[in-house]
């Protein structure tokens, strides 16, 4: 996974820390992970990614084996994950599973 981070771009020291996240069917996240990729795992779920330089926030479908590699700018992008049982994104609903969240990157 780490190599795989690499080829998106997310390269230095932020790929030595790894972060792996299980999330129950249904929850979320609410505090903000700062990450320079991620991949999801599992069921698939919207994360809103947000860049606070810019003050955006874009929701994203984080599909099973999906790799999210943020490279507009330097700054890392905060990823969190909403709790919700039913995702909607596009005007498509589908039910949340068990999932897995392996981020890249982050403080320390």
């Amino acid at each position: 996974l780490r190599e795989r981070g690499i080829r998106a771009g997310s390269s230095g020291p932020a790929t030595r820390r790894l972060v792996v996240t299980e999330y129950a069917r249904g929850a979320g996240d609410p505090l903000c992970v700062e990450a320079r990729a991620a991949i999801g795992l599992g069921s698939a779920c919207v994360v809103l990614a947000e860049n606070p330089r810019q003050k955006l926030t874009v929701p994203i479908l984080l599909a099973p084996g999906t790799l999210l590699a943020p490279q507009r700018t330097r700054a890392a992008w905060r990823l969190s994950v909403p709790t919700r049982r039913v995702e909607v994104f596009e005007g498509r609903r589908f039910a949340r599973g068990r999932r897995l969240v392996v981020a890249f990157g982050g403080p320390g």
